[in-house]
């Protein structure tokens, strides 16, 4: 003998005929009420899928957005990475050539200095040539005038 579940089919899966007079009973006592419970399930699963389809694109834009964001940091770090390059190579030139103007300026000073001594000693001794003259030419005046 076969024997009902609760669906009213038999241990085969098949419905046999107190199965279907169940149903009918189920369908009369609660038929309205699981009318509304299948319509009411049926609807919260169609609010389900689309709330999954939307989280499922929600994922998708994160994940774009993530990657974008990703690359954007990875492109601004090496744009960092170049301009602070760049500024360590400026600042050693103009670190180099601070040196060599200072070196150059130490230089010319120099050679101004030198220059400087030179033309005073040299006119010390154009006042001593020309006192030389001087005495000469008063020496010549004074023998030419007594002549």
């Amino acid at each position: 003998m076969a024997s009902l579940d609760l669906n009213g089919t038999t241990n085969g899966g098949e419905p046999d005929v107190q199965g279907k007079q169940l149903d009918a009973m189920r369908s009369l006592l609660f038929g309205q009420q699981s009318e509304q419970i299948n319509r009411r399930m049926e609807f919260l699963e169609a609010q389900l899928r689309e709330l999954q389809d939307e989280n499922t694109q929600l994922r998708r834009l994160l994940e774009i957005e993530l990657t974008a964001r990703e690359h954007s940091d990875a492109q601004l770090g090496a744009q960092i990475n170049t301009n602070s390059q760049s500024i360590d190579r400026n600042r050693d030139a103009h670190d180099k050539l601070s040196r060599q103007l200072s070196d150059e300026v130490k230089t010319r000073k120099a050679a101004v200095k030198e220059i400087t001594d030179y033309l005073a000693s040299n006119r010390d001794q154009q006042e001593k040539m020309i006192d030389i003259i001087r005495g000469a030419l008063a020496s010549y005046t004074q023998i030419g005038s007594k002549e």
